[in-house]
C-alpha cells in the first residue's frame, strides 16, 4: 500500500474515531482488515488504543490477540509500543498472562501495582484463561541488530532465516548471518532448526549444530543475532499455586535479556534484587535494571517482596526519588527498570572537607532527603529504612545531588 494510502487511512480513521462513527479498527476497515500490510494495520491499531486509553479504558492485550489471531505479533508490537509512549497512562495496559507465564506472578503483580482491581482483572481475563489453549511456537529474537522481532505460528510452518529478501525471518542488518542461513521446521508443538550450510554455522544453546529437535527456551544463534525459542504445549486454562511457578523458573547463567533493553555488567545486589547497568535501546539512556537474584530459585517472600516494590516505586514522582522508568515480567521474572544514577562515594567527599562546610553540605543534602520524603508521605508512603546506602549520592551541575530509592519495604 503507498504511503500517502496508508496516512490516509490514519487521517481518517483518527477522525471518525473522534467523532463517534467508528469504536475500533474492524469497524472502520470492514472487509479490508484481512487485506492491509502489517505497517498500516499497526499504526491503525495504535490509534485505537490511544483513543480507548485516553478516554480511560484498560487494554488488554490478551483481549487484542484474540481479535486479531493472525496478526499476533504485529499486536504485540502496537501494545508494547503504545504502553512505552503512554508512559503516564501505563496503568491501563494489560500484558497478555499466556506470554508473560507464569500467570500467577502476573495476577499477584497486577493486584499489587494497583494496575486493575482484582475483581475486574478476573472479569477481562476469565474468557481467556479458561479457553484451551493451542499448541504454539513463537521466534524471539533477544539479541542483535533486530531484537525484538517475533513470529508466531499456531500452524505448521518452514520458516527461512537469512539476510535475502526472500527470507520470512529476515536480518539484513547482521553482517555474520548467511544469505540463506538457517530454517525452522514447525509443526506446533514440535520445532526443528536445520542449518543451511551457512559460513559461521547455526549454534543451539552455543553448540554449533546441523539440525537440532528445540525445546523451549533454547537459544538459536545466527550471525549475532540470538532467537529464544518458546513453546506452548496446548492445554485448557487452569490456575497455577505459587510452587508450581517456581518450579518452572530456571536460574539465568548469564546477563539476563529483557526486550528494550541492553543489559550490562552487574552494579549491586541486596536482598531480594540483583541490579545490573543497562541502556535502553531505542533512546541510547543508560537505565539500571533490577531482577530477582538470578543465581537461585525464589521464594515466595522474595517474589512478593520485589512486586511490593514495584508497585510502591511506580507510583512515586519527584527529583530526590529514584524514578522508575519501565517494569514488567519477562519469561517468569519480574523486572523493574530504574534511572541509572552516577553515584559517588559521599563519605569520602565530605571527609575532604572543612568541619563548618561538612555540616552545612549535609543538612542541604537532608533537606533534599526531606523533600522526597514528604512526597512519599503525602502518598501515605512511608520507607521505613532510611540509611546511607539507600540514598544514592551524585554530581549535579556541579555540586552534590541526593536521590532515595529501595522503597522495597514502604
Amino acid at each position: 500500500m503507498p504511503a500517502a494510502n496508508s496516512q490516509q487511512y490514519c487521517h481518517t480513521f483518527t477522525a471518525a474515531l473522534a467523532a463517534g462513527r467508528v469504536s475500533n479498527v474492524e469497524e472502520f476497515l470492514g472487509d479490508d482488515v484481512q487485506k492491509i500490510d502489517d505497517t498500516t494495520f499497526e499504526q491503525l491499531l495504535s490509534i485505537e488504543i490511544e483513543h480507548r486509553v485516553n478516554n480511560g479504558e484498560f487494554i488488554s492485550e490478551a483481549a487484542l490477540s484474540h481479535r486479531f489471531p493472525q496478526r499476533r505479533s504485529v499486536v504485540s508490537d502496537a501494545f508494547s509500543e503504545s504502553r512505552t509512549r503512554m508512559f503516564e497512562q501505563r496503568s491501563q495496559f494489560i500484558p497478555d498472562p499466556k506470554k508473560t507465564s507464569p500467570e500467577l506472578i502476573l495476577d499477584m503483580f497486577y493486584q499489587s501495582t494497583n494496575v486493575i482491581s482484582p475483581d475486574n482483572y478476573l472479569k477481562l481475563s476469565t474468557d481467556l484463561e479458561t479457553e484451551t489453549l493451542p499448541p504454539e511456537v513463537r521466534l524471539r529474537i533477544v539479541k542483535g541488530p533486530h531484537a525484538g522481532r517475533e513470529l508466531c505460528f499456531s500452524e505448521s510452518a518452514s520458516v527461512l532465516v537469512g539476510r535475502g529478501d526472500d527470507a520470512r525471518l529476515a536480518l539484513p542488518k547482521d553482517p555474520r548471518c548467511s544469505r540463506l542461513h538457517c530454517r525452522f521446521e514447525i509443526v506446533p508443538p514440535q520445532c526443528t532448526v536445520v542449518d543451511l550450510k551457512s559460513t559461521n554455522g547455526t549454534l543451539v544453546n552455543g553448540r554449533r549444530m546441523e539440525r537440532a529437535k528445540l525445546k523451549d527456551s533454547d537459544t538459536v544463534q545466527v550471525g549475532t543475532s540470538k532467537i529464544r525459542i518458546h513453546i506452548q504445549q496446548g492445554r485448557e486454562g487452569s490456575s497455577q499455586n505459587l510452587n508450581a511457578v517456581l518450579d518452572t523458573y530456571h536460574p539465568m547463567q548469564d546477563t539476563p535479556q529483557i526486550p528494550g533493553y541492553e543489559v550490562m555488567e552487574q552494579i549491586g545486589n541486596g536482598r531480594f534484587g540483583v541490579v545490573y547497568r543497562g541502556r535502553q535501546i531505542r533512546t541510547g539512556r543508560d537505565v539500571a535494571v533490577k531482577l530477582l537474584s538470578s543465581t537461585a530459585v525464589p521464594d515466595q517472600e522474595e517474589i512478593q517482596q520485589f512486586i511490593h516494590e514495584t508497585s510502591v516505586s511506580v507510583k512515586l514522582r519527584h527529583p530526590r526519588i529514584v524514578e522508575t522508568l519501565d517494569f514488567g515480567i519477562h519469561e517468569g521474572m519480574p523486572y523493574l527498570v530504574l534511572e541509572y544514577i552516577n553515584t559517588i562515594n559521599i563519605r569520602t567527599l565530605l571527609e575532604q572537607q572543612s568541619l563548618r562546610t561538612r555540616c552545612l553540605e549535609s543538612a542541604r543534602l537532608m533537606a533534599m532527603v526531606l523533600e522526597g520524603l514528604a512526597c512519599a508521605h503525602e502518598m501515605e508512603i512511608v520507607h521505613r529504612d532510611i540509611k546511607v546506602s539507600n540514598l544514592l549520592f551524585s554530581h549535579e551541575n556541579n555540586r552534590i545531588s541526593v536521590k532515595i530509592s529501595d522503597f522495597g519495604l514502604a
